[in-house]
């Protein structure tokens, strides 16, 4: 997997992409859940949008839609297989507004350059993972990281969320980078795949310990001769 592609394919782990080949089978419509307000994100380079329903199909059958521009190279195939499982979920009534897959736009430039997607709604103990992919032409600039940061802090403010985690491959040290950079902690690694957590606790400006304060000096007692 070449750096900073992506955490890691949608499916997990570093087997076969689930999207090459992807049996698309049936994708949901415009009415499959009630996504009134997609989410919108905006950063100082970036605007990430929540894909809607009627996006994933029209991603899916390889149309931008109107006004949207793809950069080269996307959607790749992890976006692909990611889209899968959003659009299952959505047909299952497991869909959680706002936890889908959002892509990110280059203000610079307009250009959808990539996505970052919630694997699955957060879990009965508030827990959520993510995954990335940014195209070639757009590696290097701070992207990823840039949405990354965006996008979990925007999920540890929703109610219940107490956790955001990640998996990256042994092969992908710039997926590294971009989570501890996002003030991710690493939890364990299982045959070549590293995982790391964000917790609510742990996201907020690191704050310096301020020093002691000195003890305060007693008053002075003077006896009247």
């Amino acid at each position: 997997m070449p750096p900073g592609a992506a955490i890691r394919r949608p499916a997990g782990g570093t087997g076969p992409d689930p999207a090459a080949g992807v049996d698309r089978g049936p994708v949901p419509s415009a009415g499959a859940a009630s996504v009134t307000s997609p989410n919108v994100l905006i950063t100082a380079r970036l605007a990430l949008r929540e894909l809607p329903p009627d996006g994933i199909r029209s991603v899916l059958a390889g149309r931008p839609g109107t006004g949207v521009r793809w950069a080269e190279g996307y959607p790749s195939q992890e976006t692909l297989g990611a889209l899968v499982r959003v659009g299952r979920s959505l047909l299952a009534d497991a869909y959680r507004p706002g936890f889908g897959l959002y892509q990110i736009v280059w203000r610079g430039s307009g250009e959808t350059v990539g996505d970052v997607v919630f694997h699955a709604a957060p879990d009965d103990d508030g827990s959520v993972e993510i995954g990335y992919a940014v195209v070639e032409a757009y590696r290097g600039r701070g992207i990823a990281g840039e949405a990354v940061r965006a996008l979990t802090a925007w999920a540890l403010e929703r109610p219940g969320v107490t956790e955001v985690r990640a998996e990256t491959d042994a092969g992908n040290p710039a997926s590294r980078r971009v989570l501890r950079g996002a003030g991710f902690r690493p939890v364990g690694d299982t045959d070549g795949t590293f995982r790391f957590v964000l917790t609510r606790a742990s996201s907020g400006p690191h704050r310096p310990t301020p020093p002691p304060r000195p003890a305060p000096t007693p008053p002075s007692r003077h006896r009247s001769a």
